[in-house]
């Protein structure tokens, strides 16, 4: 038995290589699990005429396909909006309105992000409410507040402007609820069982296929190979269809004929779904035969891979879904050798001394491509936030695996350095038994991350504060690490100037302060009125890098000379 040819198999390597350190270098700036960031009419807006439509904007893509928005009123009744309309960005979703009387109105969406998963909520506003009913929270700002005025606490909101949240009330209720995955834990946990069981066949059986083209294969291995590969077809497919019928009992939950094959047809997750399938049940007959077909097939596969998951959410969406084809392919590589190695220790001895060293060789440069590519990937999902590694549960996931991976080193080293003694020690099939258990450990966190958000659970700020003779609101959207937007809004007593300065600020904890600039704004849009008063709106953006211990500063002086200073500690404790 001769080893494959190496050269080429090694230039091939080094092009994956520096391919994905490219990658690596042009890493965007994007956020992946996508949220509701801003909404018109805005959550508790106490609207003086009837909206004409319902604008949602995420701070994602959607997928065109499966969204939808419901508006009631305060009995229940559904009004009924036009068809959702997704504009060219796939990030705003509008409905028209018919003319709506005045009332309390509840608003109820339902879209399928990028990365193929649901996110569902509601919100309220109103038409022609009472003026004292809009205040969302009293907190007690240093100076010019009412007595009594002071508190973040629920009990202490105004009806109509509940803090600014994912989940909103339903119809007038303080109950709130925005969840993007079904979160009793029997689901979750039948969720991760079924995506690690599937990381598992989908590696294993895609390495199986890409060996044959990488190792000459005697007869009787040959026959093995095929034998061993058709088991591996059925698990894989198995697998795939637990997946897929646990996602689809959520994203496609109450869906029609229709609106399955509008999914299948319009997102990408829909027709990766598809092409799984179809490919699976092609594998059947295809593989084994021809050594090209083989490869062909396995790429194909996991290209259908790529079109669902996190990358699809980043703005690079072709170069974020390459690098995550070029890890699944070397993963696929470093676990389909793996298993041919421990089978070969157990049955062919001399198969194991010829395909050691070019597994070996070969699992190298993988672990190479994988570090880069997983190292762009997370970069990617993560938005360039080192911090979340630490105060997420995705991060210290991925803390997890990298430390497996560090652990792995020198058990490849033991491995390589071991093998030549195989029939006459016990050390080689100690760290054999070792890299497959390392190797178990990375797919099985890798299955349970690919749920989990990267963003810590934190929702855009809604903050009101009542004065006897100043009202003040500052609001972040979406309130994430990275760039926000932010508005403050003053009214004060009609007839007294615009205030001379509106300034605001963030402070660290243990730490210095920043300014944001903040500018005047023409937006004569009055969705909160307070009869006697006069308002001025002020917008301007900041950076948000630790945002449980930044406290937001905002400071205004009017023209008699007086201050009103608030700070809100930005903690989502």
């Amino acid at each position: 038995m001769r080893r494959a040819n190496m050269p080429p198999l090694r230039k091939w390597c080094v092009i994956m290589f520096a391919l994905a350190a490219v990658l690596l270098v042009s890493v965007p700036t994007a956020l992946a699990h996508t949220k509701l960031s801003e909404s018109v009419p805005e959550r508790g807006a106490a609207l003086e005429s009837p909206p004409a439509e319902i604008r949602l904007v995420f701070s994602g893509k959607l997928e065109d396909a499966l969204h939808s928005i419901e508006v009631r009123n305060e009995a229940g009744e559904t009004v009924a909006p036009a068809e959702p309309v997704l504009d060219e960005s796939g990030k705003v979703l509008t409905a028209a309105l018919p003319a709506l009387p005045d009332g309390k109105y509840t608003v109820i969406y339902r879209v399928i992000s990028a990365d193929g998963h649901p996110i569902e909520g509601s919100y309220g506003f109103q038409v022609k409410a009472p003026a004292r009913q809009e205040p969302v929270e009293q907190a007690e700002p240093v100076e010019q507040v009412e007595p009594g005025a002071g508190g973040d606490t629920p009990e202490e909101e105004h009806a109509g402007h509940e803090e600014h949240q994912e989940h909103e009330e339903h119809a007038g209720h303080e109950e709130s609820h925005d969840q993007g995955v079904q979160t009793n834990v029997f689901y979750s946990g039948s969720m991760y069982v079924a995506s690690v069981l599937y990381y598992f066949s989908l590696l294993t059986l895609t390495g199986w296929v890409l060996w044959g083209l990488l190792f000459s294969w005697n007869e009787e291995w040959r026959r093995r190979r095929t034998a061993i590969g058709f088991v591996l077809q059925g698990i894989h497919l198995a697998a795939f269809l637990l997946l897929a019928v646990l996602q689809s009992a959520d994203v496609l939950r109450g869906a029609g004929v229709g609106d399955v094959l509008d999914f299948i047809r319009n997102t990408d997750a829909g027709r990766s779904w598809l092409f799984t399938l179809l490919l699976s049940a092609a594998g059947f007959a295809l593989l084994f035969r021809y050594r090209y077909v083989d490869g062909i097939w396995a790429v194909l596969l996991i290209a259908a891979k790529t079109l669902r998951g996190h990358t699809g959410i980043v703005e690079q969406v072709a170069a974020a879904r390459l690098a995550d084809g070029i890890h699944i392919a070397a993963a696929s590589l470093w676990v389909g050798g793996l298993l041919a190695l421990l089978i070969a220790f157990r049955r062919d001895r001399e198969l194991l001394r010829a395909f050691t060293p070019t597994f070996s060789t070969v699992a190298l440069w993988a672990f190479a491509v994988l570090v880069v590519t997983g190292a762009a990937n997370s970069l990617w999902i993560a938005g360039g936030h080192l911090s979340v590694i630490v105060t997420t549960v995705w991060g210290r996931l991925l803390l997890v695996k990298i430390a497996l991976a560090v652990i792995l080193i020198p058990v490849a080293f033991m491995l390589r350095r071991t093998f030549k003694a195989a029939e006459r020690s016990g050390g080689f099939k100690g760290w054999l038994r070792a890299d497959a258990a390392c190797m178990a450990g990375i797919i099985t966190v890798t299955g349970i991350f690919t749920h989990v958000s990267p963003l810590p659970e934190r929702e855009p700020l809604h903050w009101h504060v009542m004065g006897e003779t100043i009202h003040m609101t500052a609001e972040i959207t979406p309130n994430l690490i990275g760039r926000n937007e932010l508005t403050v809004s003053v009214w004060l007593p009609e007839g007294e100037e615009k205030p001379v300065s509106v300034k605001a600020g963030i402070r660290v904890a243990g730490g210095g302060e920043s300014a944001v600039t903040l500018r005047l704004s023409e937006d004569d849009e009055e969705t909160v009125a307070f009869p006697g008063f006069e308002r001025y709106d002020y917008e301007g953006q900041l950076r948000l890098e630790q945002p449980d211990r930044e406290t937001l500063i905002i400071s205004v002086e009017r023209v008699d000379g007086e201050k009103a200073e608030y700070e809100k500690p930005l903690s989502s404790e």
